[in-house]
């Protein structure tokens, strides 16, 4: 059974770190719906594994990734190959990232993929909605690291900020306390 799939994306991150991310194994084992292992293989090839509920139908897949027809930061294809206890899948897609102003993106995909066995059997539409689904799933984890790093950066930028304004003279810990009752109230915050 063929399904098709095409859309795009806005993500609030600059197109350069948006192909770094989706280059990433750590980052794509994170927030591809159901991955339970990603393994680099070979350059840009990867072995993974899924967990995956299809309707009333769930099973678990091995299978192999890779990318090819790489133009960085613009574009690359993925080819997916699976099979698992639930049927068999293979197909592939194309990624095209594009630059949308200051520190905003557009990601536009479209691709296809062959889908057989017992999976199969619970029809074009309820797979054409789970692919959809898991897209958006994809799509939203993809969206939360983003904000999870810009935090982390923020906060990390924020406290070097201060402590670059204190100086390192001002730093009063346990052992720079002037009487023992400030060495206490300082090593209990």
């Amino acid at each position: 059974m063929a399904l098709e799939m095409k859309g795009e994306y806005a993500l609030a991150v600059q197109q350069t770190e948006l192909w770094r991310l989706l280059n990433d194994p750590d980052v794509l084992a994170k927030i591809i719906p159901g991955c339970n292992t990603v393994r680099l293989v070979g350059i840009d090839c990867y072995e993974m594994g899924l967990k995956l509920q299809v309707g009333s139908v769930s099973g678990e897949y091995m299978g192999s990734v890779a990318i090819f027809d790489k133009q960085e930061p613009l574009h690359y294809v993925l080819t997916v190959e699976g099979q698992g206890s639930i049927g068999f899948m293979k197909g592939s897609a194309a990624f095209d990232l594009e630059a949308q102003g200051e520190g905003e993106s557009l990601l536009r995909y479209a691709g296809s993929a062959e889908v057989g066995g017992v999976v199969a059997g619970v029809g074009q539409r309820v797979l054409s909605g789970v692919a959809k689904f898991l897209a958006g799933r994809f799509f939203k984890a993809l969206e939360k690291h983003i904000d999870e790093n810009k935090k982390e950066a923020k906060g990390t930028s924020e406290a070097n900020g201060a402590s670059e304004a204190k100086g390192p003279s001002e730093a009063k810990g346990p052992s720079d306390a002037k009487d023992p009752s400030e060495a206490k109230d300082a090593s209990a915050a």
